[in-house]
C-alpha cells in the first residue's frame, strides 16, 4: 500500500465509522449510545492518521522543507504488551513515536538537542527503530527529508 492509499484507506474507513454511528438508535442520557461514541471516536482516529500520512507525504515529495520535531508519548498497555513480545524494554521507559518518520533505511537531515544539522539513516528492526549515528533516544529532535542535489540546467 503507498501513501495515497493509505490516505484514502484512513478517509473512507472515518466515514464508515461515521455512517455506523448515525446508526445506533438507542441514546443514552448523554444522547448517544456506547456503539455510537466508539464509532465516532475511531472515525476521528482515522481523520488524523490521514492528516498525517497527507503530512508525511508532503515531506517526502520535498513540498515543506520544514524540520518535523521527533515527539512520543507514553505507550498503552496494550501497545506495550503487543512489542514486549519483541523487546525486553522496561514498562516505565516504554514509549510510541507520534510524529511522521522517515522511510527504513531513508537518509535524512536530523538537528540534535546540541544544536547539530547532520545526515543520519533512520532504520527500523522487529524490537527498535534508531538513527543510526545518534541512537541515544533524544539525540536527534527533529528530522527532515534531504533535498534533490542541485542540478545546473543543461546538465545531465
Amino acid at each position: 500500500m503507498d501513501l495515497d492509499e493509505a490516505i484514502k484507506h484512513c478517509e473512507e474507513k472515518a466515514e464508515e465509522h461515521k455512517k455506523a454511528a448515525s446508526r445506533f438508535a438507542y441514546p443514552d442520557k448523554a444522547g448517544t449510545t456506547k456503539e455510537s461514541a466508539d464509532c465516532l471516536e475511531c472515525a476521528k482516529e482515522h481523520e488524523q492518521l490521514a492528516e498525517w500520512l497527507k503530512e508525511l507525504k508532503s515531506f517526502k515529495e520535498g513540498k515543506n522543507n520544514q524540520w518535523i520535531p521527533i515527539t512520543s508519548r507514553p505507550g498503552t498497555d496494550e501497545e506495550y504488551e503487543a512489542f514486549s513480545q519483541y523487546g525486553d524494554c522496561p514498562r516505565e521507559d516504554f514509549r510510541v513515536f507520534d510524529c511522521p518518520l522517515p522511510d527504513d533505511g531513508q537518509e535524512v537531515l536530523v538537528t540534535t538537542r546540541w544544536g547539530d544539522v547532520c545526515t543520519d539513516t533512520w532504520y527500523r528492526d522487529v524490537d527498535c527503530c534508531y538513527f543510526e549515528n545518534n541512537s541515544d533516544d533524544d539525540d536527534v529532535i527533529a528530522w527532515m527529508p534531504k533535498p534533490e542535489p542541485y542540478k545546473k540546467e543543461g546538465a545531465e
